[in-house]
């Protein structure tokens, strides 16, 4: 297995979702509006040891000096 988030870059500020219909003519349209994203930051595994990946070892994101319990 593979950890999809190593070394990932920054996340994009906001993305572009639906939010309801309008109608135009006789069809529906999606209206998407602009949001946020608000995904969090840390990566889960990189919170503690248990997990032991592999993948982990080398990561950008492993936070070595003052960790956090």
């Amino acid at each position: 297995m593979t950890c999809a988030l190593k070394n990932r870059g920054p996340f994009k500020e906001s993305m572009v979702v639906q939010d309801g219909w309008y109608s135009k003519g006789h069809t529906r349209q999606p209206r998407m509006v602009p949001v946020p994203f608000r995904m969090a930051e840390p990566c889960v595994f990189q919170q503690h040891d248990k997990y032991n990946y592999p993948d982990c070892i080398g990561c950008s994101l492993k936070k070595t000096e003052g960790k956090e319990s």
